[in-house]
């Protein structure tokens, strides 16, 4: 049997922006909630393991983990995005940056502004940069991120250590 420390699994586009000081909450099609913790996500039924692991992280270690839903008038999930500081994932950056992802929207809201809007309302705090990462084939998720006023600066490598840790090491392209 082979044993691998590490293993480089998969290559990302890196966007950056540096956060607003206005608050952005035009959300005409739905209202936004903000999950601080374990119990939020239960109510929202939106757990699993990684979700509860995030949490977990984030108290053992001082991580600011958050994920910020859009509710439809029917109460129902048409978008996520996850959002933390550095942590043990993020080695190579601040320890106040923020990362955004995964993000997702719901296929019969896409199209609608949901995306780009999630973005600005996240990042809007001018304390912090904000980093998002996406496929490279993802060209839809690119214009969202572009469309929030991020820009792209380079790239993100996903790293596994061992068979449960993952790190993600940020290589600024673009300064």
């Amino acid at each position: 049997m082979k044993n691998i420390l590490y293993k480089i699994s998969k290559s990302y586009l890196l966007f950056q922006k540096k956060g607003e000081e206005n608050i952005y909450n035009d959300f005409s099609i739905g209202k936004v909630i903000e999950i601080n913790n374990i119990i939020q996500a239960l109510k929202y039924k939106i757990i699993n393991l990684s979700i509860i692991y995030n949490f977990l992280i984030g108290i053992i270690f001082n991580n600011k983990y958050k994920i910020c839903i859009l509710l439809n008038d029917n109460k129902e999930i048409i978008h996520f995005s996850h959002y933390s500081n550095r942590g043990i994932k993020y080695k190579n950056i601040f320890k106040n940056d923020i990362v955004i992802g995964p993000c997702w929207t719901r296929e019969d809201f896409r199209g609608r502004n949901i995306y780009p809007t999630i973005l600005k309302y996240i990042s809007n705090n001018n304390s912090f940069n904000y980093y998002i990462f996406c496929e490279k084939n993802n060209i839809a998720s690119q214009r969202g991120i572009i469309k929030a006023g991020f820009k792209e600066v380079g790239t993100v490598e996903k790293m596994k250590i061992g068979h449960f840790i993952t790190r993600y090491i940020f290589k600024h392209t673009v300064k």
